[in-house]
């Protein structure tokens, strides 16, 4: 798996503020593993790991970094409930912390 996300913010300047522009890129190559088991209750059970490197440039924060991420799901019949997260381990800007988790029931 592999991304690219490119981003520009533009302000105009209003009464008392400046105006200014921001610009971003990211870059990631990704390597994802799954799999899946059936349970006894009907449901199958998935999980899913990921790690991979990725590239920051921009305004931002920029250099190379590490980013690892895992998932867990469940579905039975038509429902569907997923859990993941994922963290960046190192980055170039020793300063940058990076992670996050999300859910979804369908």
């Amino acid at each position: 798996m592999s991304d690219v996300r490119v981003s520009e913010t533009v302000s105009d300047s209003v009464e008392n503020l400046m105006g200014t522009t921001g610009a971003t890129s990211r870059v990631r190559v990704m390597l994802e593993g799954s799999g899946s088991m059936p349970l006894a209750t009907g449901g199958v059970l998935k999980s899913t790991l990921e790690a991979g490197l990725r590239y920051d440039d921009g305004d931002a924060e920029t250099g190379a970094g590490l980013e690892i991420g895992a998932g867990l799901g469940y579905a039975a019949g038509v429902l569907v409930v997923e859990v993941q997260g994922r963290m960046l381990l190192a980055h170039e800007d020793t300063e940058y912390e990076e992670w996050g988790f999300s859910g979804s029931i369908r």
